[in-house]
């Protein structure tokens, strides 16, 4: 069994399908069921240990993402993590420019071997060239405007070199671009005419060709074209070293369609084949496993099911393959392309197969909480979300002041079933003495990442108190979510997270999430489960702002904030104390609410509501969590 997740730069995606390779056979490729949709968490079941390679057809825009030569391991347990190939997304935290200006432009660090699209605000009559190194570098590539579908020779890049993005109106006329502060880009700043903004950065998101794969085509412009009786097929010229992933997309019917059956054949439609024949709309392939010579000429072929069940696929008039033609039944038809997804591998460039460690967030160190008790010590920390996380290992060193200390020992080994917080109580201590913890993750080929570690030391019975992470939104954020809270949307559409501050700085202060103009309802919740003591009573307080740029009464919008004694994750729990809730609009309000923890864990509710209310923003600030006195 494979658990898997994907995201963008520090963060989860959701909705999105994920398939995953047959493995050493070439086959079908498996459809994964999602476990959390809106965690972007799945799970698939594989026949055999080995390596898996796998992919998403469509990323909210961003085109295919593929997650090659991934290991399964035998025995334990295996996750797969596929990153979105993008970088700096900033559309959601700008705002204009001071003033107007001729030119615009923003130094970065490539991560890949070719820019695929480039989005920002107010794109029109603007257009983009790249250069190397910095405003006076030569140009590369083509000029081109905001897109998000560039071939792959278009903006040709090289992974860790450094490259400027330069923005001028065609008509010569200054105007305005979004920007953002705090120094997103750690790599480069943003330039507007000609003067260096060393605070700011354009607020940009850039996608990228990965090392070692190149993105032939995509879908763009289809329309179904007509039935096939035999077949339908597609000539391309390679320019990689293996064949990588390839989709064709299949008319709707009444009847849910069958499957065709695809081939790869050398030079044309009377060609040699070169690998079997796959009965599946997709092939999902390993590097190496089906060999191609650049330069030469390939054809894919996607045959009908039988002769009583036509062929109709969608097909592109854009004229893709400007070194191909498509056909039908065997006849080419001129100006015209097979709408297909075609990935190439460049296998010098793919790493080897792996189980990618990434390593903690930047700045979560501090957040490796430990919490001396009687005679125990609790762990506290999260996983990020991203990397093959399979495992975490634990370890504990007796320290001995002033003495030799020995080798630190294994305490324990948890599996990682997804990103998120987690906790640990090592039992049986010697109050007094300092410990120091180690924390590291393990991935499916054995890596170990860096660790989390701290000092800690076992403390007489004294009463506990709540330990609430991050109740300031001062640490870390993960695709704008707080470190060490976790959301859900109950109804309606899911927001956009953010901190942000009174002035509109970001990482100051408050959180919160907006709903869009299209989106017009939702029910959200920020929340965190917090080790306590049973029987205590706790209060949860947190100050609130709502609003929207509409007076009108009848579009509702409140907030409000719960716990749940029983430290369940189901916020419509009948267990839930609410606080009443607060429909004061555009001035902070302080909620609390009490309960009597009923087990060693209660769950803290931060929520807001909108319905019919286009634009509506929702923000806490100052969350705390008190014990209450008793006989109060």
């Amino acid at each position: 069994m494979v658990h898997g997740s994907t995201g963008g730069p520090g963060g989860t995606a959701a909705n999105l399908t994920t398939y995953l390779s047959s493995g050493p056979n070439v086959g079908p490729p498996v459809r994964c069921e999602a476990t959390d949709t809106h965690a972007g968490q799945w799970i698939a079941r594989v026949p055999a240990p080995g390596v898996y390679t796998a992919a998403i057809e469509e990323a909210h825009g961003f085109g295919p993402a593929l997650r090659p030569a991934a290991i399964v391991s035998e025995a334990g347990f295996n996750r797969i993590h596929i990153e979105l190939p993008f970088q700096y997304d900033l559309l959601q935290d700008s705002k204009p420019a001071d003033a107007e200006h001729t030119e615009y432009g923003q130094v970065f660090v490539a991560a890949g071997t070719a820019i695929t699209g480039i989005a920002f605000q107010d794109t029109e009559h603007v257009t983009i060239t790249l250069h190397e190194n910095d405003a006076a570098g030569k140009q590369i590539g083509q000029t081109v405007r905001a897109g998000s579908n560039y071939p792959c020779d278009t903006l040709p890049t090289k992974p860790g070199e450094k490259y400027y993005l330069r923005f001028r109106r065609a008509d010569g006329a200054p105007f305005r671009m979004h920007v953002v502060a705090d120094n997103r880009y750690p790599d480069g700043s943003a330039y507007m005419d000609g003067r260096s903004q060393s605070s700011l950065d354009l607020a940009l998101r850039i996608q990228y060709n990965p090392a070692g794969q190149i993105i032939r085509c995509r879908p763009r412009f289809t329309e179904v074209y007509k039935p096939a009786n035999k077949s339908y097929g597609q000539t391309f010229v390679a320019r990689g070293t293996s064949l990588a992933m390839l989709s064709v997309f299949l008319a709707a019917g009444d009847k849910p369609p069958i499957m065709p059956t695809i081939r790869i054949l050398k030079s044309g439609p009377v060609g040699k084949p070169i690998g079997p024949a796959v009965q599946s709309r997709m092939l999902l392939l390993n590097p190496g496993q089906l060999s191609l010579t650049p330069g030469e000429e390939y054809y894919v072929e996607i045959t009908a099911p039988g002769p009583d069940a036509p062929l109709r696929l969608w097909t592109s008039r854009t004229d893709d393959f400007k070194d191909g033609e498509l056909f039908v039944d065997g006849k080419a038809v001129p100006d015209r392309d097979l709408a297909m997804i075609l990935i190439e591998y460049e296998l010098d460039k793919v790493p080897p197969p792996s189980a990618t460690t990434v390593n903690w967030r930047r700045g979560a160190a501090p957040y490796a909480q430990r919490y001396p008790a009687d005679g125990r010590v609790r762990l506290v920390w999260d996983v990020p979300a991203s990397g093959d996380i399979t495992k975490m290992i634990i370890r504990r060193l007796r320290v001995t002041p002033g003495g030799p200390n020995a080798e630190p020992e294994v305490i324990a080994e948890l599996p990682a079933s997804a990103p998120g917080r987690y906790q640990y109580v090592d039992s049986g201590l010697d109050n007094g003495q300092p410990y120091r913890y180690i924390i590291r993750t393990v991935d499916a080929a054995g890596n170990e990442s860096e660790p989390l570690e701290g000092p800690a030391m076992p403390r007489p019975v004294m009463p506990m108190a709540a330990e609430l992470l991050n109740g300031d939104f001062g640490g870390p954020s993960d695709s704008g979510l707080p470190y060490g809270w976790m959301t859900g949307t109950l109804a309606g559409a899911v927001p956009s997270f953010r901190l942000d501050g009174p002035d509109g700085n970001r990482n100051t202060g408050s959180a919160g999430w907006e709903v869009s103009e299209e989106a017009r309802s939702s029910d959200t919740v920020l929340y965190q489960r917090v080790p306590c003591e049973k029987g205590r009573r706790y209060q949860l307080a947190a100050e609130t702002r709502v609003w929207n740029p509409w007076s009108n009464q009848q579009m509702v919008i409140c907030a409000s904030v719960g716990i749940d004694p029983e430290g369940g994750n189901d916020p419509l729990a009948r267990s839930v104390v609410w606080s009443s809730p607060t429909y004061q609009r555009e001035k902070w309000t302080t909620l609390a609410t009490e309960a009597v923890a009923e087990a060693d864990h209660i769950t803290v509710y931060l929520r807001g509501y909108s319905q019919y209310a286009r634009l509506m923003n929702t923000r806490f600030r100052n969350v705390t969590l008190t014990d209450v006195v008793q006989g109060r």
